[in-house]
């Protein structure tokens, strides 16, 4: 009788819908570092203050092995908006990126975006929905920009995007503690010179002769480039295994199966069901991280997208 109720309250749908979320699944994936300027990530924040030239939006950009920063205020987030920032700041600067890392903002994704991308030759990833942790490191710096940002906007809130250049500078110029080279090294194969310190440095060298020069880069750069792939591989190692504990490994479901998918906390006010569903699976990720999912709602057919740790299965 005991193993009968068991099973009566593990098929009970409301039970499954209101508990609470019993394990935490899937480990931490990192993704690989390549070669400078291989690998960009891309990200949009909105300031609730227009500034006085008329922007709104921070678009930022960032590289993965040099962590290199690339910040660019926007009036608007059109397509044409990010596609202008992307060629006049990075791609004619630092050249043409083999792929780019997204969320699934609507001009990231957009029927436009993808036609640039695929005749740059620039492979696209993108997030799976309300998952936006999948590329943490761009997130992550997007809050860093707004926390440095936030003593300089309280005086000056509509000058937000003066002091951008600046805060930008900064990070480039700062040791990174993942890579231990601040990004401007990485980037450029020297130590930047700060302008607190500029007049204390001795003069440049004059000479026309640049092959010393070219020579020393040949041989400096590849150095400290295989060094910051070992020191970032050791943090991202590390960071795993502070992530990974307590978690289970990724659960995989198939195409038919019935889930529960998890009700973000911002959507989600007591008395509301922690999990939407029954969801029936309809079509598996190229990653096999991300599954199509589609319910019958009034008749109608309605169709949204998950990552595997948003998804519980659905006993029935």
């Amino acid at each position: 009788m005991r193993q009968d109720i068991i099973e009566r309250v593990r098929k009970c749908d409301s039970c499954q819908k209101y508990k609470a979320l019993k394990h935490k699944y899937g480990h931490l994936q990192s993704i690989p570092v390549g070669k400078p300027g291989e690998v960009w990530a891309a990200d949009i924040a909105i300031f609730h203050q227009t500034s006085e030239k008329g922007n709104k939006y921070m678009l930022v950009m960032m590289e993965y092995l040099t962590k290199w920063v690339i910040t660019a205020a926007l009036t608007g987030f059109t397509t044409t908006d990010v596609a202008n920032a992307m060629l006049f700041q990075l791609i004619l600067i630092f050249n043409q990126p083999k792929r780019l890392i997204t969320d699934n903002a609507t001009n990231f994704i957009s029927e436009a975006m993808r036609a640039i991308c695929e005749r740059l030759g620039i492979a696209r990833t993108t997030t799976s929905v309300e998952r936006p942790q999948v590329d943490g490191l761009v997130e992550k710096m997007n809050s860093t920009i707004k926390t440095a940002l936030a003593p300089y906007t309280a005086q000056f809130p509509k000058q937000w995007d003066a002091f951008l250049p600046f805060i930008t500078f900064g990070i480039n110029t700062a040791q990174q503690a993942s890579s231990g080279f601040s990004p401007f090294e990485l980037m450029f194969g020297r130590i930047a010179t700060l302008p607190t310190t500029a007049r204390m440095e001795p003069p440049p060298i004059s000479n026309h002769n640049t092959q010393p020069w070219i020579a020393y880069l040949n041989h400096y750069l590849p150095i400290i480039h295989e060094q910051a792939k070992k020191n970032i591989n050791t943090a991202q190692i590390r960071q795993q295994k502070y992530y990974n504990k307590g978690r289970l490994p990724e659960r995989k479901y198939k195409v038919g199966e019935q889930v529960l998918k998890v009700i973000p906390v911002e959507s989600r006010h007591f008395p509301k069901p922690k999990f939407s569903g029954p969801w029936k699976i309809i079509k598996i990720g190229i990653n096999k991280h991300t599954y199509t999912l589609q319910m019958k709602v009034k008749n109608q057919y309605t169709t949204t997208t998950a990552n595997q740790a948003q998804l519980e299965p659905y006993y029935q």
